[in-house]
């Protein structure tokens, strides 16, 4: 143990994104890190002793802070350090920025301070002042290049700040209609050091059209750092010694975090303080950074983005195996990004296989093209995995692969962005949703995972509702054990009964009829029995009438199922969505009345249904008709619920009615005809009731007095 702690101690270890961990026996600073791991700076991993009180003997460590190293800051033996991308660090930067803004506008300041901070300052205005002549000029930039630092505040650049606007005076450069940038930045922070050369570029580049120019606010805490640190840059700056100005700036436009690059327009008005974030994603081509701008730019990127245009370069136009990448088009292709050195992605491959298999035969057109993480040394991992996989990749070190990571954003792996046919992207990354959902969560289309979502959440619906303890099923006829959790994604309908109760078994056969007709139209529909019988021998009787489902006989369910749906008679038939929510507790009267035309029995299926009724009096219904054997004429009229008194059969909702007799008499037994089977009567639909001569209805013991259509 002594022996394995002198090493341990006699090492540093530096963490990679990726999950790899490099050792160093030697210090080393963080410049040095940086330079061999570019777009990345160093944090070192402070860990912080949480004391549990299960373990009083002993102090449980969790690694839950870093701390963002300076590049002159060295990497001593014994510690533990983290690499970390520039992305990163805007996020956290991003996040306090917003952070801060919520807090100071709960912390009581005025509505306007709070708009104004948050608007970063639109309104504020760079108005006349010269940062340098044109003689001074030359000897500024002269020392900027090393022949002379600078010391104290110039004579010639003389800023000054009204106390009710707030804006810096540099009448030079709004003169010149130039763009400006306000580049808040310090020696000492790594995001800034991997940044400005990447600005001095475009800077460089930009300068060339004479509309943009940079001014340096420094967050240096002494004058030989910003001295130094300024010296490199082709730009201007607010002198080290002015302190007023930088805090009134830093105030002015909210710096929470840096780098920031504050871009102001020809007029001095903000157009973004996400400069950094514009350079780095858009280069020069940001330029003239409006946001107008900026939105053609993002939606011209997606819109000519295609499998050709991510995976073909100048030299290359196809992937291992000899895939030409036009014979991939027209499909649905994952990019896969993965390491062959991390243990997410080794565990994770088995999977994807298994996925993979799976899609391919049931015929989907869906590829894979891995995209490799591979080190130098790792080059013969990278080759044995290939062997176990499917799909086909980018060679190691392949040049694609560096502009891919770069264009998605890759900060973690396993990765696995989804191109669709059309060349666009589907989604970011579908590794948790195959791990979650594996080849149902195919073709990785926004309406699939909301179709998941909804799925998820109605399996956590019918868990609450129909799952108790270790009762989480249902039972077949035959005795077989059905899930719950099976059922996610059905109409449900719970069916109070009993085989003692005489209604309940009238109303069975028509409750399988619907049942049969829906599963065969629609679907899918399933139901459950929940029975009030007394004795065991009576459920099994009734229930093997039934083609469903059964809750067990004396299932405790059984119980807390009638309390929640208020059951106090039976039969009684509740519909649960697929969504296990509850749609309707009356479905036994809807079946009644209109059979499996009121599935899925919703109020909108009752809305359609009653203007598919009216439409049916409109076409042709007479509102009033002569009955032989009753004096009055029978109005058309509308009744909840009826006995027909010429077959002594049970109605519903419309009825050639006498009010002053209270006589019913079905719309069939009125007209000679059932309502939807004309079609299939033949011979213009001629029945039983009714005869046709000349054209003209004569219906048997009815004479129609008038067919004025309309209710």
């Amino acid at each position: 143990m002594g022996n394995c702690q002198a090493i341990d101690a006699a090492a540093l270890v530096i963490q990679h994104p990726d999950g790899k961990l490099e050792r160093m026996y030697w210090p080393v600073t963080a410049s040095e890190v940086m330079k061999t791991n570019p777009g990345h700076y160093v944090s070192l991993i402070i860990p912080l002793p949480n004391s549990d009180s299960d373990h009083d003997d002993k102090t449980v460590v969790r690694f839950t802070r870093v701390k963002l190293l300076r590049p002159t800051d060295t990497l001593v033996l014994g510690r533990a350090y983290r690499l970390v991308t520039t992305q990163e660090v805007m996020k956290v930067i991003r996040a306090k920025k917003h952070a801060k803004l919520k807090k100071l506008s709960q912390s009581g300041l005025s509505e306007d301070l709070c708009m104004n901070m948050e608007k970063q300052s639109t309104n504020s205005e760079i108005e006349s002042r010269k940062f340098v002549d044109e003689k001074n000029d030359k000897d500024v930039r002269r020392d900027r290049h090393g022949q002379k630092s600078i010391g104290g505040r110039s004579k010639s650049w003389r800023p000054s700040l009204q106390s009710i606007s707030e804006s810096v005076k540099v009448d030079s450069l709004i003169g010149k209609k130039n763009i400006v940038g306000l580049y808040f930045s310090a020696s000492w922070c790594g995001p800034c050091q991997m940044f400005t050369p990447n600005l001095m570029e475009i800077y460089d580049e930009l300068k060339e059209l004479g509309k943009f120019e940079i001014v340096l606010i420094t967050h240096d805490e002494d004058e030989n750092s910003f001295n130094e640190y300024f010296s490199k840059m082709p730009w201007l700056a607010i002198p080290f010694s002015d302190s007023d100005t930088h805090k009134k700036l830093n105030k002015l436009f909210n710096v929470n975090g840096i780098p920031q690059l504050t871009i102001l327009d020809q007029n001095g008005n903000v157009l973004t303080n996400e400069g950094v974030e514009i350079i780095i994603e858009h280069g020069a081509d940001g330029y003239p950074f409006t946001r107008e701008h900026i939105e053609k730019l993002i939606e011209q990127k997606g819109r000519n983005q295609s499998l050709q245009s991510l995976l073909v370069s100048t030299s290359i136009d196809y992937v291992i195996k000899k895939e030409f990448v036009a014979e991939l088009e027209g499909g649905t292709v994952g990019l896969y990004f993965m390491d062959v050195t991390n243990e997410k992605c080794i565990a994770f491959n088995s999977k994807l296989v298994e996925v993979y298999m799976e899609l391919k035969e049931e015929g989907e057109i869906f590829e894979i093209v891995m995209i490799p993480v591979v080190h130098d040394d790792d080059e013969t991992l990278f080759w044995n995995a290939l062997k176990d996989h499917p799909w086909f990749s980018l060679a190691p070190n392949d040049s694609r692969s560096y502009k891919l990571v770069d264009y998605f954003k890759i900060y973690d792996y396993p990765t696995i962005v989804v191109i669709g046919p059309d060349g666009k992207t589907l989604h970011s990354n579908i590794v948790d949703a195959i791990q979650e959902h594996g080849s149902r969560a195919y073709p990785f289309t926004p309406e699939k995972f909301e179709e998941l979502e909804e799925l998820k959440k109605a399996k956590q619906e019918l868990e609450t509702l129909l799952v108790s303890k270790d009762s989480d099923f249902v039972i077949q006829n035959d005795g077989v054990k059905i899930p719950i959790l099976n059922l996610a994604g059905k109409t449900i309908l719970l069916y109070f009964s009993a085989n003692s109760c005489p209604p309940c078994r009238a109303f069975l056969p028509i409750l399988i009829k619907a049942y049969e007709e829906i599963n065969i139209v629609d679907g899918p529909l399933e139901v459950i029995f929940i029975s009030s019988d007394k004795d065991k021998e009576s459920f099994n009787e009734y229930f093997a009438k039934m083609p469903w489902l059964a809750v067990p006989f004396g299932d405790e369910r059984k119980k807390s199922l009638s309390r929640l749906f208020k059951v106090w008679g039976i039969p009684m038939v509740v519909a649960i969505g697929p969504n296990g929510k509850v749609v309707t507790t009356e479905v036994g009267q809807l079946i009644t009345r209109h059979g499996a035309e009121a599935y899925p029995f919703t109020a909108e299926r009752l809305k359609e249904i009653e203007e598919e009724t009216k439409s049916k009096i409109e076409e042709g219904w007479p509102m009033e008709v002569k009955y032989e054997s009753h004096e009055h004429a029978l109005v058309l009229t509308k009744r909840q619920i009826f006995e027909c008194d010429g077959c002594d059969e049970e109605g519903h909702e419309w009825s050639y009615y006498c009010e002053e007799c209270d006589f019913d008499l079905h719309v069939k037994c009125a007209l000679g005809h059932e309502d939807n089977d004309d079609d299939d009567k033949g011979e213009e639909g001629k029945n039983d009731l009714a005869e046709f001569e000349d054209g003209e209805i004569i219906v048997k013991t009815v004479t129609v007095i008038s067919t004025r259509r309309g209710i």
